[in-house]
């Protein structure tokens, strides 16, 4: 399933799932979860209700690429 587009033709910048987060980031979704219960990746993920998960795709790559 292709992401929904934003209005100027270009995919979102969200992503959703743990899965889809790790695969930016390059880890597992179990440590996508771990990530996000010590803070590593506050700011880029948030929480939506019990598990799911949406990251800003930008904000995840800046991480990736500061470290």
């Amino acid at each position: 399933m292709k992401p929904p587009k934003a209005n100027n033709d270009e995919p979102s910048d969200t992503v959703w799932g743990a899965e889809a987060i790790g695969a930016v980031i390059g880890v597992e979704a179990q440590r996508v979860y771990y990530l996000m219960k010590i803070g590593a990746l506050d700011g880029a993920v948030k929480k939506i209700g019990h598990r799911t998960l949406a990251g800003s795709r930008r904000k995840l790559q800046a991480l990736v690429t500061a470290e």
